[in-house]
């Protein structure tokens, strides 16, 4: 339940850093007047779809969420590279 009210919460900027939108999810708002320093082109975007959430769990467990948080939405990453921290 935890990783679905996570990500319910946190759609706009899931996409923004999935995608590398300019406008559309920074600060997990709809519109933002500011570009993104994550933004990439379009066709950039769909194609590095899998590279881009490969580094969002990485970033995750450098600190960009808490540790406990970060162990819940990627169990089998946390398990994985944080065997001794894993309970």
């Amino acid at each position: 339940m935890f990783r679905i009210f996570f990500v319910l919460k946190n759609l706009l900027f899931i996409f923004h850093l999935g995608f590398g939108t300019k406008h559309l999810g920074i600060n997990n708002k709809i519109w933002q007047k500011d570009h993104s320093i994550f933004s990439v082109p379009f066709y950039k975007g769909i194609f590095l779809f899998p590279k881009r959430f490969k580094m969002m769990k990485k970033r995750a467990f450098m600190g960009f969420l808490p540790f406990d948080d970060a162990k819940k939405l990627f169990p089998g990453y946390a398990k994985k590279n944080y065997r001794n921290d894993f309970k």
